[in-house]
């Protein structure tokens, strides 16, 4: 059996072709959502599943402290009544990276939580959550301290 270069070069475009199709043909889970059939497109992911690259703040979590921390305004009421301790808002990465479902999971009191909560609703779009590099939703809790 002779090979030639013209069957040679063929079934090379072949080949190539087809793992060309194998990178750019959307499968029914990235239709979906989500990588498993059984998750709804809809469903909300939190740090329990470890199969999850969660959400980023861009520049990281020291740029979203920062900007917490220049957005945050310590409420008239809590400083007159030197109120201090811990507040946190949870919320939700949307696959866009917008937030949504924003929160407050625990509250200290004379107007902390209603401050975190607006600042937190001003946040640019995060980096969202993938899941087998699809986007997917995703819980984020977000905590911040108030100290006189």
């Amino acid at each position: 059996m002779t090979i030639t270069r013209h069957t040679i070069l063929s079934k090379s475009i072949f080949l190539l072709t087809l793992m060309l199709l194998a990178f750019v043909h959307p499968t029914s889970a990235q239709m979906s959502g989500g990588s498993n059939p059984t998750d709804p497109p809809d469903k909300v992911f939190t740090p329990e599943d470890n199969e999850i690259v969660p959400p980023s703040y861009p520049g990281g979590e020291r740029a979203m402290y920062g900007y917490l921390a220049q957005s945050v305004r310590y409420p008239r009421k809590a400083r007159k009544h030197h109120t201090s301790g811990k507040v946190v808002v949870t919320a939700i990465v949307e696959k866009d990276g917008s937030l949504s479902n924003v929160t407050i999971l625990e509250d200290i009191g004379d107007g902390c939580g209603e401050a975190v909560m607006k600042s937190v609703k001003r946040m640019q779009r995060w980096h969202c959550a993938t899941k087998d590099r699809i986007p997917v939703r995703y819980q984020v809790r977000i905590p911040v301290t108030f100290r006189l």
